[in-house]
């Protein structure tokens, strides 16, 4: 028995006969090393090895939070080639949902996240309030969930740093905006500001709810929360969890915000 891949003859009696059930659909699942099978059999496992896969790679906060920002950049910058920066980005943050090279600003990342063959992040350590580019120096400037973590004292001075390095087009997810505002007006006259609701607050309340009874590692997290994900990112909330504040040149209006028009 010594050196087989069988799991019938690996375990005799207790391994279930093909045919009888999900039991042994499982115990084959479990069996990595097997040989690729043919068949209505051989397509069930890789289907369900497919979705285990994809289930576990899952980042649905992050999507959430990023979707609005992704919309605008591709439907401002299109496919031409552009310098886009994503300030507190973390590990992937919106490289990881445009599916282009990003340059990303944090105070640390994590070695190995960063240095994934699979990453389009180009990382650079620095603080938002003191970010070490020239003026103008990006098409695009991002900034998603990161401002309420920085000090009141020093909000201003960070919108202001954003809107100095960003040529034409600077987006803020932030849960209150007067700082945004009044920075834009006086820092940037020459960009028109537009701002929308994401992310209800039922929403998040409901989703934190069910992830107290099937938590993130649960292998039915993808088929129950992407659905509910995808279902509260859409249209707009009247009681939002954030705002997103889209600085733009004159002239031009991105795609998610044709929807949501607000003036701020």
């Amino acid at each position: 028995m010594k050196g087989t891949r069988n799991p019938r003859e690996r375990f005799g009696t207790i391994a279930s006969p093909r045919g009888s059930g999900m039991p042994g659909i499982v115990r084959d699942i479990l069996n990595w090393n097997a040989p690729e099978e043919k068949g209505i059999h051989g397509r069930i496992l890789r289907a369900i090895r497919s979705y285990l896969r994809w289930n576990r790679q899952l980042r649905l906060d992050p999507w959430m939070r990023y979707s609005p920002a992704v919309s605008t950049v591709q439907g401002h910058l299109g496919h031409r080639a552009a310098l886009v920066l994503d300030v507190g980005s973390g590990p992937q943050g919106l490289a990881r949902f445009l599916r282009r090279t990003i340059v990303g600003v944090d105070v640390g990342f994590a070695d190995d996240a960063v240095l994934s063959p699979e990453s389009f992040l180009l990382p650079v350590r620095a603080s938002a309030t003191d970010l070490p580019f020239r003026d103008r120096s990006f098409d695009a400037v991002v900034s998603m969930d990161m401002l309420e973590h920085i000090p009141r004292s020093d909000r201003s001075r960070v919108v202001s740093e954003l809107l100095r390095v960003g040529r034409s087009l600077v987006v803020l997810g932030f849960p209150f905006g007067k700082e945004i505002v009044a920075t834009v007006k006086r820092e940037r006259p020459d960009l028109t500001l537009s701002w929308f609701s994401q992310e209800g607050l039922r929403g998040l309340k409901l989703r934190w709810k069910l992830q107290m009874l099937v938590p993130r590692d649960s292998r039915i997290y993808g088929l129950l929360f992407v659905p509910l994900y995808w279902l509260h990112a859409r249209g707009t909330p009247r009681h939002a969890y954030r705002r997103v504040y889209v600085a733009q040149a004159n002239g031009v209006q991105p795609v998610s915000t044709q929807r949501y028009p607000r003036s701020a």
